[in-house]
């Protein structure tokens, strides 16, 4: 949410200022007002209110009042930026204030009156922590008396401006982390500051000083800083802002203190003044400075210079799920949007979120005999029972249908299809997938489709995307470029909703992924930027030539292993970079099973395969095919002499 409010003093004008710009901030509906002292003629406020550019949990919670109390008039100003969940911002907006003034010293004694009603609301706020949620939420206040002297007090990265003759003075400390490591650090704490990552405790999201935050409260602090200033004839305007106007979602591109005074210092109307700041920080140039300017203060400098166009711009996280959503839309009879798609480090933290959100007591999840080892561990770690479903090597390793019905029950959760699988290498029809949605849907579980390998397949089946079907059966989509674009290093990837009929948030499950990935870090700000160009201006022939390749080594070793009949592929694969086989212990000497075939593999022709226990079943063995040819050759003779050393005699 973006949000300012303006108030005028004597003959010039004070403006408070509150906006946030955070990417993925949630914001009400658009609004704006107006109001005036009563007292004091010459004082005047106005706000303004801007949605967010995406759905998220957090909001900013406005006050913007005057109100007379014992007979002084008091204009009571604030906002209240929440994390991880509005609950805690949206109590304070409704109970700081009064909790302040309910202080037996607020008149002889403000400051201190103020601390203790900071420290009584936050132990309230931790007490209602069932009720309120686990987040918190940032709080810059302030308390103009009698339209001459003004309090100012904060918590968080919330920060307040006076401008007095032109010149820019900071009222408000921002409590960063860095700045007070050695006070977390001293709480038990630690603080991280990974390059092109915001500082985080405890590997969280957060502040230095904040309301609530239960699960941090220990190393946290919500002890105000509190500042007293009086309001005469030099005093033009005071901003009062969440952190959005000085730390800016677009790459290190940020709004000084200075100019955010002369953005607004000719702008007469309150409200106007409000609404024309937020208007700057949000233009359509924001986007072309970035890719034209180096500087990160030249290119603030120039935004500012050129804030001539209302056309809103989406930041680089709403272009990066765009271009994802553009990307798998080709395929989708139901587009998605912007706001269905989920960026991820890579796949693996896709599998995890999925997961953690549909853990429950008691629940469990379908997955294949054959399956990517990762989906085991998160299982097992957000306690989800893993319930096998068989694939049938015989019939292209299609889902046996008749055991998913059979292992099913009301606590499953999920089914997990891989299409094309990994590591079987198949790629499924149209007319088997929409069994599988039709299956689903009898049994009332979504589909979470892996099609991390949609752009590594070499044989005569098609890719057919899972969402085809999400009018049947609801459908999380998990994909990401390192397979397709042979870039396994690069981590970033991306959920996409299939979910036409809304399931997913009716039930919860969009909130819950925004809650888990809020609290996570995000994929480097160098891959997003690239990520656009990727999707959109790889050439076709890249991924024919890369497939010609991996067609031709399946081919060779395919054929080869005909020649080692321990080991017996039950099918070609028509995709991935691997070739399984079924381990045939009878015909070997001092072979146990899987695991023992490849360690003794490995230490007698330094050759090391990956055993079928990895991916959920014992003896089977996967081959890799993504390497060299030459290197492919070599593998096959010191697989075929192992073989020849192990093979019993009276088969010899």
């Amino acid at each position: 949410m973006s949000s300012l409010i303006v108030v005028k003093v004597l003959s010039q004008y004070a403006l408070l200022c509150f906006i946030n710009l955070k990417a993925g901030i949630c914001g009400a509906a658009p609004d704006m007002g107006r109001g005036k002292s009563k007292m004091w003629k010459n004082i005047t406020h106005g706000f303004h209110f801007i949605k967010g550019k995406s759905n998220h949990p957090m909001e900013d919670y406005v006050v913007s009042e005057f109100k007379k109390v014992d007979g002084h008039e008091l204009g009571l100003f604030a906002i209240f930026d929440g994390h991880l969940g509005h609950d805690v911002a949206k109590y304070l907006q409704t109970n700081l204030f009064d909790n302040i003034l309910q202080e037996k010293e607020f008149w002889t004694d403000t400051e201190n009156a103020i601390r203790n009603a900071y420290r009584s609301t936050d132990a309230v706020i931790l007490q209602q922590s069932l009720k309120l949620g686990k987040g918190g939420s940032t709080a810059v206040t302030g308390i103009l008396i009698d339209g001459r002297k003004l309090v100012v007090a904060n918590v968080g990265d919330s920060r307040a401006v006076m401008s007095k003759n032109g010149v820019a003075h900071q009222l408000s400390v921002d409590h960063e982390p860095s700045k007070e490591r050695q006070d977390i650090e001293k709480r038990g704490g630690f603080v991280s500051n990974i390059p092109g990552d915001v500082p985080r405790v405890d590997g969280q999201l957060a502040v230095a000083r904040a309301f609530g935050d239960k699960s941090l409260k220990i190393h946290l602090s919500s002890e105000p800083d509190i500042t007293h200033q009086a309001i005469d004839e030099q005093t033009e305007f005071i901003v009062f802002a969440s952190d959005g106007i000085w730390k800016a979602s677009l790459v290190t591109l940020v709004m000084s203190n200075q100019e955010a005074v002369d953005v607004i210092k000719s702008v007469k109307d309150p409200q106007a003044a409000a609404k024309h700041l937020i208007e700057v920080m949000s233009n359509q140039e924001a986007v072309d400075v970035i890719k034209s300017v180096k500087d990160p203060q030249a290119a603030a400098k120039h935004l500012i210079e050129v804030a001539i166009s209302k056309k809103s711009k989406d930041d680089i996280s709403c272009i990066v799920v765009k271009a994802v959503a553009n990307y798998l839309n080709s395929d989708l009879p139901h587009k998605l949007k912007s706001d269905d798609i989920f960026m991820t480090i890579g796949c693996c933290q896709g599998i995890e979120t999925i997961i953690q959100v549909l853990s429950s007591p008691k629940s469990n999840i379908l997955l294949s005999s054959l399956v990517y080892p990762l989906y085991h561990s998160y299982a097992i770690h957000d306690l989800v029972e893993i319930r096998k479903y068989e694939l049938l090597p015989d019939q292209d390793w299609e889902i046996d249908l008749q055991s998913v019905e059979a292992i099913a029950d009301h606590n499953t959760v999920a089914m997990v299809i891989c299409n094309p699988h990994n590591p079987c290498g198949n790629v499924y029809t149209y007319h088997h997938l929409k069994k599988v949605a039709e299956m689903a849907r009898k049994l009332g579980i979504m589909v979470i489709s892996d099609e991390v390998f949609k752009e590594t397949i070499y044989g005569k089946n098609p890719f057919v995307p899972m969402g085809i079907f999400a009018s049947i059966v609801p459908v999380v989509t998990l994909g990401s470029i390192s397979k397709g674009w042979l870039v396994p290093g690069w981590r970033i990837g991306w959920m996409a909703m299939n979910d036409p009929s809304n399931v997913f948030k009716t039930t919860g499950v969009v909130e819950s992924i925004k809650h888990l990935l809020n609290i996570s870090p995000d994929p480097s700000t160098i891959l997003q930027f690239a990520l656009p160009n990727i999707l959109e201006k790889t050439k076709k022939d890249y991924f024919e030539k890369k497939n010609l390749t991996l067609s031709q080594n399946v081919d060779m070793m395919f054929d080869a292993l005909k020649e080692i009949p321990c080991l017996v592929c039950p099918k070609k694969p028509e995709s991935c970079t691997s070739l399984v086989t079924k381990l045939d212990l009878s015909l070997l000497e001092d072979i146990t099973d899987d695991v023992d075939f490849c360690m003794k593999l490995a230490r007698e022709e330094n050759l090391v395969l990956l055993p079928g226990e990895v991916f959920g079943k014992n003896n089977w063995v996967r081959i890799s095919i993504g390497v060299e040819r030459s290197m492919l050759q070599d593998a096959f003779v010191r697989l075929k002499d192992f073989y020849t050393r192990h093979i019993k005699s009276q088969t010899t």
